[in-house]
């Protein structure tokens, strides 16, 4: 049998919401995977700095971070860009203009507004420092510099998002997470970008590819690779983009689909 590279999402795949570690058949899945000489891969919205040790600790043989912002490979970082200085100033001045609550992911930390207008933006915050994750502020009017990679926008549903939204296009791509939040990156980056720029690094191409997911942000990897698999749990009208559908995340869902394609 040809050797896969599997990618995997985190939240809502590997990691049930409201849990902070894999579930138990998921791991031996992957491991056994591993065993049986296929390649298995993080594939995260997430940047680096919150893939935490629960995640890590598993002996995966690589990351792609914050959508295809960041490449790690058996411990190496292959790839990484983030995002200039003056646009990220730019961005926090039409944030603050537009009344929304604006921060940003980087592979070295978080950095979030002094103040918050939304609960969860609060909540995030205090979470990512319950994490020990490494949190940062920005002040509106300092030159500053700040490391990010890509930045989440939330707002109050129904408000006018639209002049805010013509500047984000000018240079990113706006994934529309919810009625109330934005996941905004770097113009042609995506978990899809990332693949290539492996796949490119390894010298493989997608016919070995397999991608499991569940929600929107997924998207551009699970219409990317070969074969794609959509959780149980996941976003009900994904299932047509995909070319197969698990189990949920609670009934072994990884399991059965790696068990699926023969990988283990």
């Amino acid at each position: 049998m040809d050797k896969k590279i599997i990618f995997f999402d985190i939240d809502g795949t590997l990691i049930e919401e409201g849990k902070d570690d894999i579930t138990r058949s998921s791991i031996e899945a992957i491991h056994q995977a591993q065993k049986n000489g296929h390649l298995c891969f993080i594939n995260t919205g997430r940047p680096k700095s919150i893939v935490g040790e629960n995640i890590t600790r598993h002996g995966f043989d690589g990351y792609i971070c914050g959508c295809g912002t960041y490449l790690e490979y058996q411990g190496k970082e292959i790839f990484h860009t983030s995002i200039a200085p003056e646009v990220i100033r730019e961005v926090i001045a039409q944030s603050q203009k537009a009344g929304v609550d604006l921060f940003f992911e980087g592979k070295d930390g978080m950095t979030f507004p002094p103040r918050a207008r939304t609960k969860d933006v609060n909540e995030l915050k205090k979470g990512f420092q319950k994490q020990n994750a490494t949190v940062w502020e920005y002040q509106y009017e300092s030159n500053e510099c700040y490391q990010a990679d890509k930045f989440m926008i939330w707002f109050t549903p129904g408000e006018d998002m639209t002049e805010l939204k013509q500047f984000l296009q000018k240079d990113f791509d706006i994934i529309i997470r919810g009625e109330d939040f934005w996941e905004v990156v770097p113009k042609g980056y995506s978990k899809a970008s990332g693949i290539d720029l492996l796949l490119k690094y390894l010298g493989r191409d997608l016919n070995d590819t397999i991608s499991i997911g569940d929600s929107t942000n997924d998207i551009p990897m699970l219409k990317h690779t070969k074969e794609s698999v959509l959780m149980g749990n996941g976003t009900h009208w994904l299932k047509n983009m995909v070319t197969y559908v698990t189990k949920d995340i609670t009934e072994n869902g990884i399991y059965h689909a790696l068990e699926h394609f023969g990988l283990i």
